[in-house]
């Protein structure tokens, strides 16, 4: 577990016409304050609510932080005018420390020691549209954050042994909603998501929105494509993680007692998919993860098995009309590490999948290259996330 600082209270427009809809786009408050790589820094310092600070190409020397706020009426607006406007290095890329209600828009973060962007002790974060490459630690964090909002954006290259994450949500920060992005080739967790109840607040971060991801190539030093730690009355839906390295999507908690579980949460139309001989579990709740709705997901393969489930997390569990498959000689419910494996049978006699498809493999139209729409005739149409036009665009 990462500490850190966590517990720290198409077509030809001419350059005129660019301006033009870039202003209209913006905030009808404050100041329009254009800047560049010499003079962000000192402007930062002076935003005020409803200020629009539009940022022209260049390099930007990482490590700019900003201490001022918007309001929800009048955010302040940090916006790319172009399309190469990078922050390379620093420490962290950009820092927002106690300052809600700021939105961040197509900039390009790289090469960060720690994180690409970081949000602490905020409210109304929103960040669209940006690129998050080469981060050494994680791509985005957050601490004590509420309603952040990622759209959009492409998030990869976390290459820290242990903490190579595309985006870490810690420690009670609610309504946050990562919707489109996608999250690939980090070394650990694609999505990791963590109430802590150690750092202050409740320790449980409720209510997010993760919808619509494509999430792959995660995980060689383990983790989970979506890893959820004190995390409840949450939504998971839409979304396509393939060709991850270790886990697709685990729910369980790591301190504190049972009320910090990581409950009633909704996973619905997701697709899961595991190469041959990959990964480890598509589906794995443990530590009382009770009260969870597991329905209309496409669940495939693991090298540990499909699916899992601790008895203690059965409370309230609805886990039915899914597609479930693997390879010869896999192991669809259970856990091979620890030689337990769940007859079909008695998975359904525990009152779970029983109107599930089991066993048959969906005919996905490329699968190597990503391509999941599901071909006629398969089994699970309408289930699942496909990519471009079906359930959970990404």
């Amino acid at each position: 577990m990462m500490h850190l600082e966590r517990c720290v209270s198409k077509g030809i427009i001419l350059p005129a016409m660019v301006a033009v809809l870039v202003l209209l786009a913006l905030p009808a408050y404050g100041e329009t304050i254009q800047a560049d790589p010499d003079n962000l820094a000192s402007i930062l310092t002076r935003v005020n609510p409803g200020d629009a600070v539009l940022l022209a190409d260049g390099v930007y020397r990482g490590g700019f932080r900003l201490e001022r706020s918007g309001t929800k009426e009048a955010p302040i607006t940090i916006k790319a005018v172009g399309k190469s406007c990078v922050f390379d290095g620093g420490k962290r890329g950009l820092r927002i420390h106690e300052a809600s209600y700021v939105h961040v828009e197509g900039i390009r973060f790289q090469n960060a020691e720690q994180f690409g962007l970081s949000s602490f002790g905020n409210t109304g974060v929103e960040v669209r549209r940006c690129v998050f490459a080469n981060n050494t630690m994680i791509g985005i964090f957050t601490s004590h954050a509420e309603k952040f909002v990622v759209e959009e954006c492409e998030l990869f290259g976390a290459t820290h042994q242990k903490e190579g994450i595309g985006i870490y949500l810690s420690n009670s920060g609610d309504d946050c909603v990562l919707r489109n992005c996608h999250i690939h080739d980090n070394k650990s967790n694609g999505i990791h998501i963590n109430g802590d109840p150690t750092c202050g607040g409740d320790g449980i971060i409720s209510r997010v929105l993760v919808e619509g991801n494509r999430i792959y190539n995660n995980g060689e030093k383990g983790g989970s494509a979506i890893n959820l730690t004190h995390v409840q009355d949450s939504t998971f839906r839409n979304n396509l993680l393939y060709n991850n390295l270790a886990a697709g999507i685990v729910l369980y908690y790591d301190e504190g007692e049972g009320q910090y579980a990581s409950r009633n949460n909704t996973i619905v139309n997701n697709t899961v998919y595991f190469r041959p001989g990959e990964g480890r579990k598509s589906l794995s709740l443990r530590k009382q993860s009770t009260g969870c709705t597991i329905k209309n997901n496409i669940f495939i393969g693991g090298a540990w098995s499909v699916v899992f489930a601790e008895e203690n997390c059965f409370d309230g569990l609805v886990c039915d009309e899914n597609v479930i498959a693997t390879y010869p000689g896999g192991i669809l419910f259970g856990d091979s590490t620890e030689g337990l494996e769940i007859s079909v049978e008695d998975w359904r006699k525990k009152g779970f999948d029983r109107n599930s498809t089991i066993g048959t493999m969906p005919k996905f139209a490329d699968p190597e290259k990503g391509d999941f729409h599901l071909l006629p005739g398969s089994v699970g149409i309408d289930i699942g996330a496909g990519i471009s036009g079906s359930k959970g665009e990404s």
